[in-house]
């Protein structure tokens, strides 16, 4: 694994760094956030099996950085903070996908205010493969959302998006799918491969792969 990000992150810095901000996602906006796990799901992760709210991030961005109205994916991304313990959060990253076998490994244009988003890329969530998904249900609020990798997305938690935040705070976050823990890992080698592409387009950003402070982060 080491190797593999090695060898992709000075691409991947070298391309953010031309670019000037994040190779993928660009622009977005950031919100506060919380997310109430009703406690019933059996997953094997204490985060989704055991009643609590939790205090998050989210930030809605085109992928590509099209600007409208052509078509981009659009990528909804969680950050679950101080979940693993203080400065420790959990991270998801999702596009716009479809709530359905085999094609919800695809991303895809969003082009439905109901469209399913998408990890595309599996989790090992208690010993199983899984896909993390997100169902919008209106005013601000989405089902976090599991899936097998040959299954439909079963609703796990109610995330709802709160108040917009500054500017500036969305453009300093940086979510990592490698931001995880409690029985939560992703799997596979394309996952490998993205951290090192992660790690390289923070870098190229002139930015640490923690990088500052930001709005629901621990030091």
């Amino acid at each position: 694994m080491a190797r593999c990000i090695g060898i992709t992150t000075p691409i991947w810095a070298g391309l953010s760094a031309l670019r000037g901000s994040r190779i993928f996602h660009p622009d977005g906006e950031a919100f506060q956030a919380t997310l109430h796990v009703p406690g019933v799901a059996r997953t094997g992760s204490p985060l989704f099996d055991e009643e609590g709210t939790h205090v998050a991030l989210a930030r809605i961005s085109r992928g590509v950085g099209l600007p409208e109205p052509l078509p981009d994916t659009i990528g909804l991304a969680i950050r679950l903070c101080d979940v693993h313990g203080p400065g420790l959060h959990q991270d998801f990253l999702m596009n716009t996908s479809l709530d359905v076998p085999v094609l919800h490994h695809l991303i895809l244009p969003g082009l439905l205010s109901d469209q399913a988003y998408s990890s595309v890329l599996p989790y090992r969530i208690g010993g199983r493969l899984r896909l993390v998904g997100a169902l919008p249900r209106g005013r601000g609020a989405f089902d976090l959302a599991l899936a097998g990798v040959g299954g439909k997305f079963v609703p796990i938690a109610r995330l709802a998006l709160g108040a917009r935040c500054p500017d500036d705070v969305a453009e300093d976050l940086r979510f990592n799918p490698w931001h995880t823990g409690a029985g939560i890992a992703p799997a596979g080698p394309l996952q490998r491969w993205r951290r090192g592409a992660y790690k390289g387009s923070q870098e190229g950003r002139g930015q640490s792969a923690q990088g500052p402070i930001a709005l629901g982060e621990s030091p």
